[in-house]
């Protein structure tokens, strides 16, 4: 199991809705892979911790740089880890 954090520059201006899309697709997808996180944004910046299988933590990575929304990634060095600091998902 790892635990990434990463730092994601919008390159776009994200709306609200889109964020709540964002956190809902999520939600469902990541149950699924046994991947769970914490998703900040403030308006031109998202900030996450994603943790979760080694595998299903690095393909969803490599989705989200690929995502044409932002701009610049910056992730601090990921972590192996016994266990998990986010047990659950919870769109808001």
């Amino acid at each position: 199991m790892i635990r990434i954090f990463y730092l994601a520059h919008t390159a776009v201006t994200i709306s609200e809705a889109q964020v709540q899309d964002i956190l809902v697709t999520s939600h469902r997808k990541n149950g699924q892979t046994g991947v769970t996180g914490v998703l900040v944004y403030t308006g031109n910046m998202f900030a996450q911790i994603l943790e979760g299988p080694e595998l299903a933590v690095l393909r969803l990575y490599v989705k989200i740089t690929a995502d044409q929304r932002n701009f610049t990634i910056t992730i601090s060095p990921y972590r192996y880890t016994m266990s998990k600091s986010v047990l659950c998902c919870r769109t808001i």
